[in-house]
């Protein structure tokens, strides 16, 4: 995959913003990398958002394989609701 300079549009505060993109990225994606890499505020406060919804997931992910190991064989009904 080549990457390449483009200009996105942060959509938090309208700033121009020459962005390393992968070439197959559309102008959607590479807003969305505009707004990522912004120094406004509201793009502070998208990847602070965005980090803790990753953080939020990896925990899932985590309490899914803990309830796995210990539900999964002799109590599956109750690994599907802890999941759920």
């Amino acid at each position: 995959m080549e990457m390449i300079e483009k200009t996105g549009i942060c959509r938090f505060c309208g700033q121009h913003k020459i962005v390393e993109v992968p070439d197959y990225l559309e102008d959607e994606g590479i807003n969305e990398e505009a707004s990522r890499e912004c120094y406004c505020q509201g793009a502070k406060d998208y990847r602070r958002a965005k980090e803790l919804e990753a953080m939020i997931e990896q925990q899932k992910m985590t309490a899914r394989g803990t309830t796995f190991e210990l539900f999964h064989e002799e109590y599956p009904e109750i690994e599907r609701l802890l999941n759920e």
